[in-house]
């Protein structure tokens, strides 16, 4: 085994350690985190993949008719369904694979390192990201982020490659994760216009060639989200990935629009993206319609936001395995005492495992790591 493959492979190791034991200390196939999972958007995303898999549907709604739903993009319901219907209506399985598709993320960057700089800096790379602890966070949630950054981040490799080699395969094929990390989440739909800038540097000693290869990723980018976008249109009149698109650039990012008409009155509650924040602090958690400032105080947004990730980050690892963890991710901490938490993670789960037991034999209408 060469230095670069054993460098991929510790830099999945260390990522798939960190995830599988976070993954043990939450517990998400005991009921507790079960409820806490299939909530918020999570049981949008729920619902949705249950209709697919009994009714064949794409619908939120949980009686006939089953109303067509336009909010939502397809690739992570699909996604949900497809494990529903090989393992049964079990979201902890999701979030396993959700950790391991993860650590592959990572193994992905320190190749597009590889590609861009040296090893070495494409080893740090990936070890940062294996250490990150906000998507490390949302693996444990049934939530678009993970499985949108993996598709995304395959474009971005695939894109870089057909920079090096000039290979058109490479090039739609780039364009078709493309169209798909939009397909799971629809903030994508405007960064082909931030590509252009990376054909034009490229080409830049042959202009006419860069356009071409550029107007070839916009057309096959087109034709992947065709399909939704037509059944969109056909179900309500409107030529949309998703009916958020128009709000889309507002919630994700809140630094550069300051909209006095964008409130909480306006947007129904389960369409504002609101990410736990591992802070010692809940209030001080940044949603997007709630404080967020002008573009002349952006730079000091970036400067807050940078120090509150460092706090986050540091609190996070220390606090792992302590009584404190899984509030600070807004799971239940299924009344285990500190004491039994300072005893080590093997020991905590052990006292889960106990609390799940007597929960199943008080509420029989749960069935264990499933919703029925």
């Amino acid at each position: 085994m060469n230095t670069r493959y054993k460098r991929m492979s510790i830099i999945f190791l260390i990522a798939a350690t960190l995830r599988l034991l976070l993954f043990l200390v939450i517990g998400p196939w005991q009921d507790e985190v079960l409820k806490t999972i299939v909530s918020d958007d999570g049981s949008r995303y729920h619902r949705i993949a249950v209709n697919l898999v009994e009714n064949r549907v794409f619908s939120t709604s949980e009686i006939p008719p089953y109303l067509p739903h336009t909010f939502t993009t397809p690739i992570y319901p699909l996604f949900l369904s497809l494990v529903y219907a090989i393992f049964g209506q079990k979201p902890y399985i999701t979030i396993l694979l959700q950790n391991i598709i993860d650590s592959i993320i990572c193994v992905l960057t320190l190749k597009i390192g590889n590609k861009l700089f040296d090893e070495k800096t494409a080893f740090w790379a990936g070890l940062l990201v294996a250490f990150e602890y906000s998507s490390i966070s949302l693996n444990e949630l049934l939530a678009t982020d993970t499985l949108f950054t993996f598709l995304f981040i395959i474009h971005i490799y695939l894109l870089v490659n057909f920079i090096i080699s000039n290979s058109n395969i490479l090039l739609v094929s780039s364009a078709i994760f493309l169209g798909l990390s939009t397909l799971c989440r629809p903030v994508s739909v405007y960064l082909f216009t931030f590509i252009a800038g990376v054909f034009l540097l490229h080409f830049r000693r042959n202009l006419r060639e860069g356009i071409f290869k550029y107007s070839i990723l916009i057309l096959v980018f087109l034709l992947a989200i065709a399909p939704w976008v037509v059944r969109n249109y056909i179900v309500s009149g409107k030529f949309l990935v998703s009916s958020a698109q128009e709000r889309v650039l507002h919630w994700n990012l809140p630094h550069f629009f300051n909209d006095p008409q964008t409130s909480e009155k306006e947007v129904p509650s389960q369409q504002i993206r609101r990410i736990p924040n591992p802070s010692h602090d809940p209030s001080r958690t940044r949603n997007d319609n709630q404080g967020v400032p002008t573009k002349k105080n952006s730079l000091n947004a970036v400067l807050s936001d940078s120090k509150r990730y460092a706090d986050g980050m540091i609190r996070f690892f220390i606090v792992i395995g302590s009584s404190r963890f899984p509030a600070l991710l807004g799971l239940p901490s299924y009344r285990i005492q500190r004491e039994d938490w300072d005893k080590g993670l093997c020991e905590a789960v052990r006292v889960r495992k106990d609390i799940t037991s007597r929960i199943a034999q008080a509420e029989p209408g749960f069935k264990r790591g499933r919703i029925v």
